[in-house]
């Protein structure tokens, strides 16, 4: 979408398209592979049970959060 804004703006398709493409890839392949070599080093029960439980940290927040009582994180 913001592809599309930002061409319809400088009405230069290709040149936003590119820029946008280059800009995911720098963003993303790093990240990618970060990744990929955490997931080699940890289990991937650990890193869905650390999941499970922020998940769970962050509903409770928001729940108490929600009935008035703030300060919980």
């Amino acid at each position: 979408m913001a592809t599309l804004a930002l061409a319809a703006k400088y009405s230069a398709f290709g040149a936003v398209a590119m820029g946008n493409t280059l800009g995911m890839m720098l963003a993303n392949v790093p990240a990618v592979l970060l990744g990929n070599g955490i997931i080699q080093a940890v289990s991937l029960k650990r890193v869905r049970s650390l999941a499970a439980a922020l998940f769970a940290l962050l509903g409770l927040a928001t729940l108490f959060n929600a009935g008035g009582l703030t300060g919980f994180l």
